[in-house]
């Protein structure tokens, strides 16, 4: 994240998605205890998601990193 971060500050946050996103991010990071919450809370619906079986048909909004749709 600090590399994507350092990224867009040089890029002057041209997309406000990324700079949303990355504010997003810092709330949570700079809570530790929110940030553990919602890691575990997105731990179980990715494994819900996947179906207990470790991958996923599909996972919107991250097709980009994962090659998926």
């Amino acid at each position: 994240m600090r590399h994507w971060r350092e990224r867009e500050f040089e890029r002057r946050f041209r997309q406000r998605r990324c700079a949303n996103g990355l504010g997003f991010w810092a709330f949570f990071a700079s809570r530790p205890a929110l940030y553990r919450l919602a890691t575990n809370i997105a731990a179980r619906v990715l494994h819900l998601a996947g179906r207990g079986k470790g991958r996923f048909a599909s996972l919107p909004f991250a097709g980009g990193w994962t090659g998926l749709s």
